[in-house]
């Protein structure tokens, strides 16, 4: 065999192993992965939520602490819940991140306090507890009538928000009797005491029962309870905090432990609130862009208006001539006229200078409006609630563009005239 033969031969040996080893003459088979550790039930992500619904509490913040809970393997996640409430728009898209997550992780609430938009998060809870004297409900929704500038209740918006509630706490088996009545101030909660010594609950009086129940929540008020009067009625338990051994019990798991410290909770949850705070910063920065345009474009046809009464002053018309017997101007007379139409001549100039800012300034109020609605529709996006109207209009220039098109026609007749007759040296007849 030639050499160029042998090394080839050698070459495609290193290229293409044998599968076989010679010494041992076993075949090798690829090493298999390690399976996936599955989420543990009984270990949990923490995370805070304090504040406004909204604001400090949003649902990218949410789908974060999610996605964190899930990476480090927990198979629970507890919302820690101390809020007054907040925007309903932030709570329905929170609720949206919590349904798309049921399938993959148990959902805890703990409540501090849980007011309003906060039960939006206990009704799409598989568990709920309460530390001690932890208050929660009082959720109507309100409106504003453009027509008034008045905050009124809107029952239909709040007969759909009790119903979607309702059906998500039942879907985690609590009662959504209780939603209801939290969320609509005419309907009312009772509570029918049974023989196992548990509560069943009500909106209405229930046919065919003698016993008188109690009546929990009357037409005339807004359900809200202490965390004894929800643990007596059976809606949730009362803890002593996230870390009770007692919610480990509620999901049947032998042991209880963070995944993390409470610090990447909050950081999580503060993710959501920092990215909506920095597109809500951009969106003032176009406004404030507005305001400075509109109040430029007030200041640039009032110039405007200035400089052509300024030019018409200037006017070579209004010039003293002398003349000679054969009708030409004296030397001076010339030097006068021709120093006085160009100085005419730049007022003119300096008119259409201006109006022609005028016009640009308009198109950038225009691109102004444009950004502001962008911005309006990326904040949505990031908050992940339906963007609504476009918040701002562009102005309407018609009236202005006559009043603007005529000074120009003007300004520019008034040039020609005055560049045409700039180098006379005779009478005008």
């Amino acid at each position: 065999m030639g050499v160029v033969s042998t090394l080839v031969a050698l070459l495609l040996l290193q290229v293409a192993p044998s599968a076989t080893s010679s010494s041992q003459g076993k075949t090798f088979a690829p090493k298999a992965a390690a399976p996936e550790t599955p989420p543990d039930s009984g270990k949990y992500f923490l995370a805070p939520l304090r504040g406004q619904f909204g604001k400090e509490i949003t649902a990218p913040g949410i789908a974060q602490a999610i996605k964190i809970a899930r990476q480090k393997k927990a198979g629970t996640i507890v919302f820690h819940i101390d809020s007054l409430g907040g925007n309903v728009e932030d709570a329905d898209a929170i609720a949206k991140v919590l349904t798309e997550a049921r399938p993959h992780i148990k959902i805890v609430s703990v409540v501090t306090r849980a007011f309003s938009a906060s039960i939006w998060i206990t009704a799409h809870s598989d568990i709920v507890a309460f530390e001690q004297g932890g208050p929660v409900g009082a959720a109507v929704c309100y409106s504003i009538d453009p027509n008034k500038g008045n905050v009124e209740v809107d029952a239909k918006f709040n007969a759909g928000r009790a119903a979607m509630l309702a059906g998500a706490a039942e879907a985690h088996g609590q009662p959504g009797a209780i939603y209801r009545a939290m969320i609509v101030q005419d309907v009312e909660l009772f509570a029918y005491d049974e023989a196992n010594g548990k509560a069943l609950l009500s909106n209405e009086r229930l046919p065919g029962r003698t016993d008188l129940p109690r009546i929990l929540d009357s037409k005339e008020t807004v359900l809200a309870l202490t965390a004894d009067q929800a643990a007596k009625i059976g809606f949730g338990q009362i803890v002593s905090g996230p870390s009770d051994m007692g919610l480990a019990k509620l999901l049947s798991a032998t042991h209880w432990d963070p995944v993390s410290p409470s610090s990447n909770g909050v950081a999580a949850v503060k993710f959501g609130a920092d990215a909506i705070a920095f597109e809500i910063q951009k969106r003032t920065r176009a406004e404030d862009t507005l305001t400075k345009s509109l109040n430029n474009y007030k200041a640039l046809k009032a110039e405007a208006a200035r400089l052509a009464s300024r030019a018409e002053t200037v006017s070579p018309s209004y010039t003293p001539l002398y003349y000679r017997s054969d009708g030409s101007l004296t030397s001076e007379s010339q030097a006068r006229w021709r120093q006085v139409s160009d100085s005419a001549i730049g007022a003119w100039q300096d008119v259409l200078a201006t109006l022609q800012s005028a016009s640009d300034t308009q198109k950038q109020i225009i691109a102004n409006v444009a950004e502001i609605n962008r911005q309006h529709r990326k904040v949505a996006e990031v908050r992940r609630v339906e963007p609504g109207n476009d918040p701002a209009t562009p102005p309407d220039f018609a009236s202005d563009n006559i009043t603007l098109d005529a000074a120009w026609k003007t300004a520019e007749d008034e040039l020609a005239d005055i560049r045409a007759r700039r180098n006379r040296n005779r009478i005008e007849r």
